[in-house]
């Protein structure tokens, strides 16, 4: 992507809906010259601040088939598909926070037309009307996407006959218990020499669990192949094998067993790294379990959590329910973002109360959950007043911050959790009863 050079990195910034030149002492630029580069760039360009679409290029209403108006009144991950659009927000987030990733990748982009095409992505940070932004930079792939994939299809059945693939293609011989074939690959993958990793054993190179993990898979992956070895199975198995630097990383394993020319028994394998896609995968489990707006952990959270501390040792447990009065009346009278700011207010004012044992969740718009473990009625209702008097004491320019709590106490573990929830919410809102 030619926009990413020293021209965007380094000579401008963007400013009031304009590029801004920073000169070169040594050198100067002309601004039409930017200006041209955007308007005639092949891939799309646009700023994203907050979510949000500041600007966007004509390659970018190409590609997306949005009409500039429709693009800067959209939030920006509208564009993908869901599954992709985490994605994304993850990508934007690390930018933010000054990590710089060379590595770009390919989300699927929906169309106006609800068309999908595969799309190529990257961006940097900039500052656009002196706050951080990120200059977003997209190229269609779809058709370059969709020749490889048909060259690869074409080509599976070669795949053990190159020498050049970024997999790492290996023979285990089971027989002799030693590897008999590994591609160049390796090298790339995990920083051996082909020798290097001939010589290994499966003990050295696999970490303890992926290797009791593997022989138990070996053990069972022989009786299906002995059964019916004219027909083997494909066999898929995720494993964390040791680099030569001393790091490890996640191998995605597909493997066949066959009989070679010797009567032996052999595993024919391809091992991919899979590292960064784990990564991604635990970023995504970490930030489902997270409420968006206030950074307190969510209702899917504070369902799992009710199993877990549903334990004698967690008992008594406490329940504490708190409503937010009056948001809709703010959201009304001030607009969405004062009663966000009302709610993220709060969050923090229970957050900093609660104790480090305490589990505090946002359940629904105005709704907030504390589970205390190993917490009686008497102290639950010490931390009530805790919380009472510091949201109290706590000021929001002319909003005036009240809640309403309820509380409900089990002592043992057979008691239903509902119930106590049920409790805590008659407290809250009497009338009710």
């Amino acid at each position: 992507m030619e926009m990413r050079d020293e021209a965007l990195h380094e000579k401008f910034k963007l400013k009031e809906g304009q590029y801004t030149i920073i000169e070169n002492e040594h050198e100067g630029f002309d601004m039409k010259k930017y200006q041209i580069l955007f308007e005639k760039a092949v891939e799309s360009i646009m700023v994203i601040q907050n979510q949000e679409i500041k600007i966007a290029n004509p390659k970018s209403q190409e590609l997306t088939g949005y009409n500039t108006q429709d693009l800067i009144s959209m939030p920006f991950l509208d564009l993908f598909r869901p599954e992709d659009s985490l994605r994304v927000s993850i990508f934007h987030r690390k930018r933010f926070m000054g990590e710089k990733e060379n590595t770009k990748f390919q989300v699927r982009l929906v169309k106006k037309n609800k068309e999908v095409r595969w799309v190529e992505f990257d961006g940097i940070k900039i500052l656009w009307n002196d706050q951080p932004a990120i200059l977003n930079l997209m190229i269609d792939i779809t058709d370059r996407k969709k020749a490889i994939d048909a060259l690869k299809q074409s080509e599976e059945k070669y795949r053990l006959l190159t020498e050049y693939a970024s997999d790492v293609i290996w023979a285990l011989n089971l027989d002799k218990g030693r590897f008999t074939y590994i591609s160049p690959g390796i090298m790339q993958q995990r920083g051996f020499t082909v020798e290097e990793a001939m010589n290994q054993s499966l003990e050295e190179s696999l970490t303890p669990k992926s290797l009791i993990k593997f022989n138990e898979e070996i053990r069972k992956n022989l009786d299906e192949f002995g059964a019916d070895p004219k027909n083997p199975k494909n066999y898929i198995s995720e494993i964390q094998q040791f680099c030569k630097n001393g790091s490890i990383i996640w191998i995605e394993v597909s493997m066949k067993y066959r009989v070679n020319a010797d009567g032996e028994i052999e595993i024919v394998g391809v091992s991919r790294d899979i590292n960064e896609r784990k990564k991604a995968d635990e970023e995504a489990l970490i930030l489902s379990y997270f409420d968006q707006l206030t950074g307190l952990h969510n209702r899917s959270f504070y369902e799992q959590e009710l199993v877990r501390l549903n334990t004698e040792k967690d008992c008594p447990m406490s329940l504490i329910l708190v409503q937010v009065n009056g948001l809709k009346n703010t959201n009304d009278a001030h607009g969405f973002t004062m009663g966000d700011k009302l709610l993220v207010t709060i969050a923090k004012i229970i957050k900093n109360v609660s104790r480090s044992v305490d589990s505090v969740t946002r359940i629904s718009g105005d709704e907030f959950v504390l589970l205390l473990p190993q917490t009686n009625a008497d102290v639950a209702e010490l931390i009530v007043k805790r919380m009472q008097d510091a949201i109290d004491k706590n000021k929001m320019n002319e909003i005036f911050l009240s809640v309403s709590f309820g509380w409900a106490t089990k002592n043992h573990p057979e008691e239903h959790l509902e119930k106590m929830f049920i409790e805590a919410q008659d407290m809250l809102n009497p009338e009710n009863k």
